[in-house]
């Protein structure tokens, strides 16, 4: 007989040590993942690719480095269907990337990255984000810098940023897909994953998501202020540089026009010592000249070339600016020409036209000094990278700072593209993409371009060019170690993340070691050493658990007691039982049993000799019987219970359960004709086929021990009773015992974090709306008033300039004054409360245009207003969102003489009303409506319409809470409409 110890003791020896088994890093080689069904495993692998792909197209970008996300789903494929098939998802996914830079290397790196933590995760059991780390730590980063610096010649600082990015983006996506995977096995239970690893991910996730998140907004927003400030920068070097060669030409031009109006009144050789005098009184004239009508040299200062020959008499006629200058009379610059007076150089030359009673009588000429030119342009460049060019009308080189063009050459970049001209004059130049150079390489041999023209008829043409290398080189080394840093800070939140993890779940550890096989250590007594814990929930947990063992350890207490009176009574009833079996076994030593079988197919039965000594007969007097035949019934057994035994016999025949067997008492006739009882057990044998080929079976005359047996079977049920339920209650207090320790365990898996993340939110929000409200709103309102100030102070007789640019300052301060303000108004729309109540909307469109009647007063305005309905919603809301659409309406037909504006509902929707305000003023562009009702986006210049772009942000927020949606229709030119949708009934606030 087997005691509550043993049983309990043998049970748990047969099961498995939960706390002892190791944790899985990545499930082993499933079919489609260990939860899902084979044959879906080559969809769900080809989805995984597909979906790879698409995440590398769908990426973010900092400063032109792109974020992709393919590495997700090629993680995901390593996991769910191993080493080798999670490779050649790497590869697959990781080739867009040699489309979309240029190059094979992000290939090598991430393919490379997929089997060596494939290989860690499968060989060494690590889990996949730690391998991930030690692969760009160890592998990834010196391979990336072996592939881009040493192979293809990036710039160390270009390289040293891509790894660094790739770095951060390989690990944030191994870290992602190991939480999608954790999601997965949870959902189909392919796997066990460990909770200390869950929460270590976490943890971890929480401080990489938001700093990546900043790092993107910082990065976008350099490289708008670098643009900014490039273009700053070049706008105000070419006004300066122009502005220096317009001065330096005005100071030559001055005497060419004294000396050539002085021509029309006196003869060349009154003119010969006055082109002297100015060339000597001025080194910027290499040569001074005077020409007849028919470009002969009349007077020239010197006199001789370099070579002692003189000049007079040549002649010019084909130069290609006199036609200009007889055209025009008016002084102008030539373009680049060769000189014929010395040697043949390049030169440019200041002219002025000679002309006498209001005809071209020739002109005088002044040679320029190249070197004085380029002197200029030297000063004006010293120290700084940017590209100067000076050309003619021709697009001819005079001067230039670039290596690659010549004097007197066409200009020429080579192959690219010329982004077209900007706000301010600027645009790009991108060149042409040669075969493996990166797209992010490629950004830093392009430049910006400005360009301006010279002399009153434009005759040269200024060309500044700023290489975007150096920023970018800047923008690299700075976002190289603040990438560092975030690796630094990802490794220091990952080990940070490991120790919480260990500690927050070492004391779980320890509790489901200790209730593990807990019956069996509360039957032996043992002292049970509770685990305390800080942490509340886990303090409940062991709480509960130690009450449940107190409960347990008494309930086992009582159960032994029972036990033991059990045992003694049981004793009593063997004690008896032996008595009655000597009795019973003296009857059936005086008893016969009898065996027989059935051959189904012959339908034979036979019997063996103790058969026939129980009817008190012989095998010759009795011979053989057959099923078909009824002589055995007729002989052997009583006549009233023939039709049992028949119906028993066909069952036994006809069952299609291979085990099947059945004991049937009957009434039995002795050969003289008395009447017994005989307990007959019976058998089936099957074929291959399932049908029955045999019957077998004994026979027992039970007449002499009928009332033997009757008295044993009266003591055994009254004692199996009696064990049966003490063993029932006992079998359920264990049942109860191991449910609520599975409870336990499977309920302290749901900590949560919830409440420490909505404060922490909450706390945020409201110190960024006090930041804005106080530390922006006041420099603003002291940046205005001392504008103010100083304009006060400013005597009368100050420069239009410094007037215009006090009124920009204090212009922009307006106008972030009012963006602070919309700011605000959208902050407080998102968390005001909502008071709803029935709202008729004729009422409320009426008092929003009141509300605008400033804007509307003078103007021709036709309004058309469909019967409105009455809806559920924020009174106050609502109609900030009608005066939003219709001030709209009203801002963008200001250029129309006559307005028409138009609102409607549209009501044959059983779900909502689609309400529409439509105008026919300026209009959009549909292909830029995604931005509309995003804050701060605008379509339109504000020199064209004034704004913030937060009104149609506020009426998305407003319109989300009531449960609607908005959207725009709109052509350029042709005016807009822009709907909304309100549900029918009591709306839901998102």
């Amino acid at each position: 007989m087997i005691g509550p110890k043993e049983g309990i003791m043998r049970k748990n020896a047969e099961a498995p040590c939960r706390p002892c088994m190791k944790e899985n890093s990545m499930s082993a080689k499933p079919s489609a993942g260990s939860g899902a069904n084979r044959r879906y495993a080559i969809p769900i692998y080809l989805a995984l690719i597909a979906a790879g792909l698409a995440g590398n197209v769908l990426k973010f970008s900092l400063l032109n480095a792109d974020f992709i996300f393919g590495s997700i789903f090629a993680m995901l494929a390593l996991q769910l269907f191993g080493l080798g098939r999670g490779i050649v998802a790497a590869a697959i996914i990781a080739g867009y990337t040699y489309l979309a830079w240029n190059h094979p290397w992000a290939v090598v790196t991430m393919t490379a990255e997929a089997a060596v933590v494939g290989w860690l995760i499968s060989r060494r059991k690590l889990n996949l984000v730690t391998a991930d780390i030690l692969y760009w730590l160890i592998i990834g980063i010196p391979l990336g810098y072996l592939c881009f610096h040493l192979i293809s010649d990036f710039p160390v600082s270009n390289t040293l940023f891509l790894m660094t990015k790739q770095a951060v983006n390989g690990i944030a996506n191994a870290l992602v897909a190991r939480l999608i995977f954790s999601g997965y096995a949870f959902r189909f239970r392919s796997s066990r994953i460990s909770f200390r690893e869950i929460v270590a991910n976490l943890l971890t996730f929480f401080v990489l998501c938001p700093a990546l998140i900043m790092l993107a907004v910082s990065g976008r927003a350099d490289l708008a202020e670098t643009d900014r400030q490039i273009r700053s920068s070049l706008i105000q070097d070419s006004r300066r540089v122009t502005d220096n060669l317009e001065d330096w030409h005005e100071n030559r031009k001055i005497p060419i026009i004294h000396l050539a109006e002085m021509a029309a009144t006196h003869s060349p050789a009154q003119m010969q010592p006055r082109l002297e005098q100015i060339r000597s009184a001025d080194v910027n004239f290499l040569r001074i000249a005077l020409l007849d009508r028919k470009a002969d040299i009349t007077a020239i200062s010197p006199l001789l070339d370099e070579f002692g020959k003189s000049s007079i008499g040549k002649n010019f006629a084909d130069r290609p600016f006199i036609p200009t200058l007889k055209r025009t009379l008016k002084p102008m610059l030539s373009e680049v020409v060769v000189a014929r007076v010395g040697a043949p150089k390049p030169m440019v030359t200041i002219l002025a036209p000679v002309v006498r009673d209001g005809k071209y009588d020739g002109y005088v000429t002044g040679i320029l000094n190249f070197d004085r030119i380029e002197t200029i342009m030297k000063i004006n460049f010293t120290g700084r990278e940017i590209e100067y060019t000076l050309m003619d009308k021709n697009g001819k080189v005079i001067i230039t700072s670039r290596k690659d063009q010549k004097a007197m050459t066409p200009f020429s970049r080579g192959q690219g593209t010329l982004g077209r001209t900007e706000e301010g004059g600027i645009a790009r130049w991108i060149p042409a993409l040669p075969s493996n150079v990166s797209t992010i390489d490629l950004w830093g041999k392009s430049f910006y371009v400005a360009e301006s023209t010279i002399g009153s008829l434009a005759e040269w043409n200024l060309i500044l060019e700023q290489p975007v290398a150096p920023f970018q080189k800047r923008l690299y080394d700075s976002y190289t170690g603040k990438m560092s840093l975030l690796f630094l800070v990802l490794l220091a939140s990952l080990a940070l993340a490991e120790f919480l993890s260990r500690g927050m779940v070492s004391t779980i550890r320890k509790l489901a070691e200790i209730t593990h096989d807990l019956p069996a250590k509360l039957v032996s007594e043992d002292r049970i050493a509770w685990p305390e814990s800080a942490m509340l929930e886990t303090h409940h947990l062991i709480s509960n658990s130690r009450e449940m063992a107190d409960s347990l350890t008494a309930n086992f207490v009582e159960n032994r007691q029972m036990n033991e009176s059990l045992e003694q009574r049981v004793e009593e009833r063997t004690h008896q039982l032996q008595t009655n079996e000597e009795r019973l076994s003296n009857a059936m030593e005086m008893a016969h049993l009898s065996h027989w079988e059935y051959d189904v197919a012959n339908d034979l039965f036979t019997f063996n000799d103790q058969f026939y000594k129980i009817f008190h007969t012989t095998a010759k007097q009795v011979g053989g019987y057959t099923m078909s035949s009824s002589e055995y019934a007729r002989r052997f057994v009583h006549p009233d219970d023939i039709p049992v035994v028949g119906e028993e016999t066909r069952k036994a025949v006809e069952s299609t359960d291979p085990h099947y067997s059945r004991r049937l008492e009957h009434r039995m006739l002795y050969a003289d004709g008395t009447i017994g009882h005989i307990a007959v057990l019976f058998f089936i044998v099957k074929d291959a086929n399932g049908r029955t080929v045999r019957t077998y079976g004994v026979n027992q005359d039970i007449t002499a021990r009928k009332r033997a047996e009757e008295e044993v079977r009266k003591i055994n049920a009254e004692l199996e009773q009696r064990i049966a339920d003490r063993t029932r209650d006992l079998g359920d207090s264990q049942l109860a015992l191991l449910n609520v320790v599975d409870d336990l365990n499977r309920h302290s898996k749901n900590l949560d974090g919830a409440n420490e993340k909505l404060a922490a939110a909450n706390k945020e929000l409201e110190a960024f709306s006090y930041s804005v409200s106080h530390d922006l709103r006041a420099p603003l309102r002291h940046l205005g008033g001392f504008v103010e100030l100083l304009k006060e102070k400013l005597p009368p007789s100050t420069d239009e300039e410094t007037g215009h640019y006090l009124k920009v300052i204090s212009d922009s301060a307006a106008q972030m004054s009012r963006l602070v303000d919309d700011l605000l108004s959208f902050s407080r729309m998102g968390r005001a409360e909502m008071s709803k109540a029935r709202v008729r909307f004729d009422k409320l469109v009426d008092e929003a245009i009141d509300t605008l009647q400033p804007a509307t007063r003078g103007r021709e305005i036709a309004w058309k207003i469909a019967p409105l309905p009455e809806v559920t919603g924020d009174a106050s809301m609502l109609r900030l969102v009608m005066v939003n659409l219709i001030a709209n309406a009203v801002k963008f037909t200001g250029s129309r003489p006559k307005a028409e504006i138009e609102i409607r509902c549209d009501q044959s929707n059983e779900d909502e009303y689609i309400f529409s305000v439509g105008d026919n003023g300026a209009g959009f562009d549909m292909k830029y409506t995604d931005k509309l009702f995003h804050l701060f986006q605008r379509l339109h210049r504000a020199d064209e319409f004034e704004g913030t772009g937060a009104g149609l942000a506020n009426v998305r927020r407003i319109v989300q809470r009531h449960g609607g949606r908005t959207w725009a229709e709109g052509a350029v030119g042709n005016g807009a409409v822009f709907y909304f949708s309100l549900p029918r009934g009591t709306p839901v606030e998102r």
